[in-house]
């Protein structure tokens, strides 16, 4: 929860950006170093140079928003004032939510299932006009048969899965407790898991698109060296894409980081919906002002500690062990408690 929270800082940081001419990431300045290249240029500059380029959209990421420390050796350093503002903005909306209830938190879900759409096609359409862009989304459906068997390759397509659809985090069985209890679940199951699919492939799409369109610019062989993975991905490839669009960059920056904002609200208000339901059902005397903002105290306490230099190392530690084993660990519990604790008779008449 904290980890979506401290992203959701970021974006908010870059919403707020959006709004400069020109968007601050789209050009170089004199502070970073001699290897950067205007994300902003759509045409490749650097034809017979063979000096690796690092695109300025990237290096706005590392040394302008996060302040990224070279190491932790020294420590993590002091908290960024710009980003523990920002991830104020997220954990008060998280609060809000919580206070007004889960009824809240379905009428917006309308609106969240359309708007980041129309954001996405629109991107998809300016990604397919780059140059290079077909050999990074060839790079992308393109299957790897000699990797089918290496087991590092199964363990993140497992997590994904898990981690996408929120499986074994208490979410589903949270929401799944507001349904009325003829509710069709093969229904839901089925639409929830294509939809999720589709949109994992959609953003795909979108983020190799550019990804091969940055390999061409910075004359770069490996696509895979072009620019971090993490959760940074989202702050250089999007960026990147949007500030080559000559038409209302600071329109489309807007509603990119304003749908990332959104959506990700929306999967952190269920983790605090789940925890704030265990809560109340086990002090159920506990008024849910309380309940709300203690959650987000805390959160936004913990979270203070992934806006300082050395707090994206913090982060790649929780998305590996907090966001991605994790959810293998307790699918394996969770199955033992149905299966043999439980045991599937007594589910089977219960249902």
């Amino acid at each position: 929860m904290t980890y979506y929270a401290s992203l959701m800082g970021v974006t908010m940081r870059y919403l707020v950006a959006s709004f400069g001419d020109p968007l601050p990431w789209s050009e170089c300045k004199d502070s970073w170093n001699a290897t950067c290249i205007d994300s902003r240029l759509a045409v490749n500059m650097v034809e017979g140079d063979n000096a690796t380029k690092v695109s300025s959209a990237e290096l706005y990421f590392v040394n302008d928003v996060l302040k990224e420390a070279d190491s932790i050796d020294d420590g993590i350093g002091s908290p960024d004032w710009r980003l523990v503002l920002c991830l104020l903005i997220p954990w008060t909306c998280i609060c809000l939510t919580l206070v007004k209830g889960i009824k809240s938190s379905g009428k917006v879900a309308y609106f969240l299932a359309i708007f980041p759409y129309v954001v996405m096609l629109v991107l998809l359409i300016r990604a397919c006009t780059l140059e290079g862009a077909g050999a990074g989304m060839l790079y992308f459906i393109k299957p790897q048969w000699d990797r089918i068997f290496e087991a590092k390759v199964w363990y993140a397509a497992v997590t994904q899965v898990f981690f996408s659809l929120t499986v074994c985090f208490g979410n589903v069985m949270m929401y799944s407790s507001y349904n009325r209890f003829t509710n069709n679940v093969n229904r839901d199951v089925t639409v929830v898991t294509i939809l999720d699919t589709l949109t994992s492939m959609l953003a795909g799409l979108i983020v190799f698109g550019v990804i091969g369109h940055l390999a061409h610019v910075t004359n770069s062989p490996d696509l895979s060296k072009v620019v971090r993975g993490g959760g940074g991905l989202a702050f250089i490839t999007y960026p990147d894409a949007i500030a080559k669009f000559t038409f209302w960059p600071q329109f489309f920056a807007v509603a990119f980081f304003l749908m990332l904002f959104v959506l990700g609200i929306g999967s952190i208000v269920g983790m605090a919906t789940t925890i704030m339901t265990v809560i109340r059902d086990r002090f159920p005397h506990l008024k849910p002002l309380l309940v709300a903002i203690g959650i987000a105290i805390a959160g936004f306490g913990i979270g203070i500690i992934y806006t300082t230099p050395g707090g994206q190392y913090l982060l790649d530690f929780l998305d590996f062990y907090g966001a991605s084993f994790v959810a293998l660990v307790l699918a394996v519990f969770e199955i033992i408690t149905f299966s043999w604790i439980y045991g599937v008779g007594r589910l089977c008449r219960d249902i």
